[in-house]
């Protein structure tokens, strides 16, 4: 049989655990919590978009996944004043999520950039899709291409992003389309985005407060898997729907 000293050891032990045990519990209730939503740009609150921004009128899905699909080609980002998909970013490259409709296969694509001022070509790329993951992500320099000078600060570019049914009839195209402007980091923030040391919900938020979408976007993917709930509200605060959101977590499910 234990002696009363083992005894005596054992219930101090215990009450030690039980203190160390609820002195964790308490750290861990006080730790900041985040609500994190992209403040209003523009034209929120509408019907839910069901065409990505812009068909062609085609539809080159399988037969089965056309029966099935409510959206079509949509980008992951807020719409302007103007209803226009809008991105805003501050880094070198640009960079930009699509949720992309199930049964597109063994299909090219095409990304385009203009001036649209000037009409001139920034970036021009056709690249195939054999099969592209539901939430994609499509880049291209900040930078002209024809004149290599980089994306004027605070101005808009017109983009389109399409999916090429029949390279014969363009009409047929899944696309859509928005606007990309570079802005300038507040000060508190790094001047370029490779220099950011912490990939946080809180970072993101001094992004999204800034008003700068991009950024803010690859963060939370980045982090995703274990801020599902601060992703979803930031998602659903620029006015993606619900299930696109769903979609978009698909792989944290199968980790």
């Amino acid at each position: 049989m234990p002696t009363r000293k083992v005894t005596a050891a054992v219930k101090t032990f215990s009450m030690l655990l039980s203190s160390a045990t609820l002195l964790v519990t308490s750290l861990i209730s006080l730790q900041p919590s985040y609500s994190i939503e992209f403040p209003s740009t523009g034209n929120r609150g509408g019907p839910a978009r069901t065409t990505g921004g812009g068909v062609r009128g085609g539809d080159c899905r399988d037969g089965a996944s056309q029966a099935h699909q409510v959206f079509s080609l949509t980008p992951l980002m807020p719409l302007n004043i103007s209803g226009e998909y809008q991105n805003t970013f501050v880094d070198d490259s640009v960079v930009m999520l699509f949720y992309v409709p199930d049964g597109v296969r063994n299909k090219y694509a095409e990304v385009y950039v203009e001036d649209p001022n000037t009409g001139e070509v920034v970036y021009e790329s056709i690249f195939f899709l054999a099969t592209p993951p539901r939430i994609m992500q499509v880049s291209f320099p900040a930078f002209s291409e024809e004149t290599g000078e980089t994306l004027e600060m605070d101005k808009d570019y017109l983009w389109e992003f399409a999916i090429i049914c029949d390279f014969r009839d363009r009409g047929l195209d899944i696309y859509t389309s928005g606007y990309t402007r570079r802005v300038a980091p507040p000060s508190q923030l790094p001047p370029t985005f490779d220099q950011l040391q912490n990939w946080t919900v809180a970072s993101a938020d001094s992004y999204a407060q800034a008003l700068i979408w991009q950024e803010s976007l690859r963060i939370l993917d980045h982090v995703k898997c274990d801020s599902q709930a601060e992703w979803t509200e930031f998602l659903n605060s620029a006015g993606l729907d619900q299930a696109i959101t769903q979609v978009s977590l698909e792989q944290c499910r199968a980790e």
